[in-house]
């Protein structure tokens, strides 16, 4: 009913107008900052972990399963149908590098080996400045906004308010009325990486309790062509968990629920999908850590140890035990698929397709 009620707002209301304005007032914020925090040049913790899946395929359940040690430091999900944890526990998925408008994307701008232009780089400030305002790290920790001011004046020039028949995309502004041109600093990519790596320090360590050595986050590069060696230019102390399902149970979820923004209408579009999603994945690196949902749940105490030396981890520190993550109830979700015989050819076409992704034991 939430989200019924939250799509009707937004068809009624102009939303395009609305986030304009925020766009405008955040960047008018930053500007009269005057005592805007210095960004942190260090980490604290020792290392960020971050669990990334490739859709429905149960990575919550490793952020559900590091809850369950003491002290730990985790911002992740709680999924709605299988996990223990109460929603109070819940955080969103790391948005500010991966999403589009992202930290990551906007590197392209400072990049001097690509042809530049200052209307794509006046349309990524502009998605920054939206992805930035509806950040949960913005929107859900206000001490947290003056480093978002702080960056933003390190990396923009300047803006050009309310520009009366400009030229400059006016797709992205009001197209009607005037709009908003924002223009970048001269920096160089390195430069741009590093205010970055600042900013997100000052992000995490708003976190760190001195009680735990890393920090757990969810998504934090998903979505992204893996590519560790430069993800490490961003998060220098990363470590990953790619977490992967077989793809026959996640199609009968997609189905279950409809999931319309993973394409099943059919078999041959999903598999298409599930090959976009894993992209350059590669079941036998070793440049990150790789866990099986199946292994998760039907051989819990050696996933569980082999989290636990990944992390450093020590049996002791296991204080809740299958409190948020219990795997005698996910078990259900195993295998889902051979109680679904009305999908057996879609099934046969997909173990064909990706035999390496589905789960035989």
């Amino acid at each position: 009913m939430k989200d019924k009620i939250r799509k009707l707002v937004r068809n009624i209301l102009p939303y395009k107008f609305i986030i304009t304005k925020k766009r405008n007032g955040f960047w008018d914020d930053a500007l009269k900052g005057t005592e805007n925090p210095k960004m942190d040049a260090v980490c604290m913790f020792a290392s960020v972990v971050s669990v990334e899946g490739f859709g429905a395929t149960g990575s919550s359940a490793v952020i559900d399963l590091i809850r369950e040690y003491k002290d730990m430091a985790v911002l992740g999900t709680v999924d709605p149908e299988g996990s223990q944890t109460s929603p109070k526990e819940a955080h969103a998925e790391i948005d500010i590098l991966r999403h589009t408008g992202g930290l990551y994307q906007m590197e392209r701008c400072f990049d001097k080996s690509i042809p530049q232009s200052y209307f794509w780089n006046d349309a990524a400030v502009k998605q920054f400045l939206d992805l930035a305002y509806f950040s949960p790290f913005y929107r859900g920790y206000p001490a947290l906004q003056p480093y978002f001011y702080s960056f933003a004046k390190e990396i923009l020039s300047h803006r050009v308010a309310n520009a009366e028949g400009s030229p400059v995309n006016h797709l992205m502004g009001r197209f009607y009325d005037a709009s908003d041109i924002y223009y970048l600093n001269s920096l160089t990519i390195e430069e741009y990486q590093e205010k970055c790596r600042c900013f997100l320090n000052s992000i995490f360590n708003y976190f760190y309790t001195g009680k735990s050595t890393f920090l757990v986050l969810d998504q934090l590069f998903a979505g992204c062509e893996i590519d560790v060696e430069h993800f490490r230019k961003y998060v220098p102390n990363l470590k990953q968990i790619m977490v992967y399902r077989d793809p026959r149970d996640v199609y009968c979820i997609c189905q279950r629920l409809d999931l319309s923004w993973m394409p099943h209408e059919t078999v041959e579009r999903y598999i298409e999908w599930v090959k976009m999603a894993y992209g350059n994945f590669d079941i036998h690196s070793i440049d990150y850590e790789i866990l099986r949902f199946e292994d998760m749940v039907l051989d819990y105490d050696n996933t569980v140890s082999r989290i636990e030396k990944l992390l450093g981890l020590s049996p002791e520190q296991h204080v809740r035990p299958k409190n948020c993550f219990n795997p005698a109830v996910s078990e259900k979700s195993v295998g889902e698929w051979k109680r679904e015989p009305q999908f057996a050819d879609d099934f046969k076409k997909i173990r064909e397709a990706l035999p390496h992704l589905c789960y035989e034991k």
